[in-house]
């Protein structure tokens, strides 16, 4: 499962809609406060997956960890969440290679779309091969998400997927995750064939139950570190 870190400056500044959202992204994730003196040596040595840095208040403090972490190498991917109407500090973010900048006020929709592109970006990373089109995808404008099948829904879509990538070298049988989820078979499987038909899971099948084969599902290799 990957990690993410959210610096935020004040409680108030990442507020509920927010909080709720990252929390149901399906990510490990911590939040901690962005205060003067903030190591970036820190996240260099405890590495995570992508960082969300809050630049609204203060943006002196964010700008001054980002430099910090590109001098120092940090392979994190950042996102940026600036104030509206911050041109100066929107451009300083792009300069110092954020992989994403928000803007306040928060967008629920815009923040899935930002984890979306990074999930985009881990999927082609794992390839071997990249082609042009692949290339430009990542730099296209942004498109509107696809909506769920109907009766899907995004948050229980996201608890299995935090199951299937709690252990990513693991096989789990619909049975699994119905043990681990309150959900019926039915729902289990529909929520697994929408995530195998997005590329998010490999499905195989395991003949040797002693009775009848079942499927087994697995995270697809570099769309879950």
């Amino acid at each position: 499962m990957y990690r993410m870190t959210v610096l935020k400056q004040g409680l108030a500044r990442l507020h509920t809609p927010m909080t709720d959202t990252i929390k149901g992204c399906g990510f490990i994730t911590d939040m901690i406060p962005l205060e003067e003196g903030i190591s970036a040596e820190y996240f260099v040595s405890h590495p995570v997956d992508l960082l969300l840095i809050d630049l609204c208040k203060n943006p002196r403090l964010g700008l001054s960890l980002l430099k910090q972490l590109r001098i120092l190498g940090a392979k994190s991917e950042i996102v940026a969440y600036i104030a509206e109407g911050d041109c100066d500090t929107l451009r300083r973010v792009l300069r110092l290679g954020v992989a994403d900048c928000l803007v306040d006020p928060f967008d629920t929709n815009r923040f899935e779309q930002a984890v979306e592109r990074f999930l985009r970006r881990k999927r082609l990373f794992a390839q071997k091969t990249v082609t042009q089109e692949q290339a430009d995808g990542l730099y296209s404008g942004l498109e509107k998400l696809p909506e769920l099948p109907k009766g899907l829904q995004k948050k229980t879509l996201n608890t299995i997927r935090a199951v299937l990538s709690s252990r990513p070298d693991t096989s789990f049988s619909c049975e699994d995750i119905v043990g681990t989820v309150n959900l019926s078979r039915i729902t289990v499987r529909r929520y697994l064939s929408y995530l195998r038909q997005a590329g998010e899971v490999t499905e195989a099948v395991n003949y040797r139950t002693g009775g009848r084969p079942c499927s087994l599902y697995r995270c697809n290799p570099g769309v879950f570190a």
